[in-house]
């Protein structure tokens, strides 16, 4: 639908650092979908993106008043900025797959090694399960692919994220089907063929 479209127009514009029209869509299109404090979060973080200063972000979450549902921003704003303690702090906020495997790797780097390990091994069963009762979900394919390679199996990985892309090709639908080729190119880089990852992130840049 138009939403979708539209928030994705949005997403590819911030992708591009074509700050100023994403700025327009966003105010001037009722189909994205977000409500006034999100709308206001995003409109911080492109002026982050624009600036490279995090004080603005900051500075806009500090004044949220206290009633307001903030810790949902507050963790997107820690996975943006890598904040492996900010992660784990807030990780009853991790919504999806891709918050779980964020929340894996802060584990990790906060050197809780068997929480980053265990949680990352249950986000694997649940996709398993998941792949198991809806094989066509090119998105379930996707995450998984994602899983598998953080995981160090760069064969399955592989093979997940071609599955998804077969699901959902470029040609059929650009829409959602160059997402599913960035994981692909994602998967590449973590299983060690960066050579690959960047002519494919080159050809979807294109």
């Amino acid at each position: 639908g138009e939403g979708v479209a539209r928030t994705f127009l949005y997403t590819t514009l911030m992708a591009g650092c074509r700050y100023d029209e994403a700025t327009a869509v966003l105010r001037e299109s009722s189909a994205i979908r977000f409500d006034p404090i999100h709308r206001a979060y995003q409109e911080a973080l492109i002026r982050f993106w624009q600036s490279g200063s995090p004080s603005g972000v900051n500075d806009w979450l500090a004044g949220l008043p206290a009633a307001e549902p903030s810790d949902s921003l507050r963790f997107n704003w820690a996975c943006l900025q890598g904040d492996a303690s900010g992660i784990v702090r807030l990780s009853s906020e991790a919504s999806n797959d891709n918050d779980t495997l964020m929340l894996c790797l802060a584990f990790i780097a906060t050197g809780q090694m068997e929480r980053g390990h265990q949680t990352l091994v249950n986000l694997r069963t649940r996709l398993d399960a998941l792949v198991a009762e809806q094989p066509e979900s090119y998105f379930y394919w996707a995450s998984l692919a994602r899983v598998l390679a953080y995981m160090g199996e760069g064969a399955k990985a592989l093979e997940a994220a071609e599955k998804a892309c077969a699901i959902e090709p470029e040609g059929r639908d650009a829409l959602y089907g160059l997402p599913v080729s960035a994981v692909r190119a994602e998967v590449l880089g973590w299983i060690g063929r960066g050579d690959d990852a960047n002519r494919e992130l080159a050809r979807l840049l294109r």
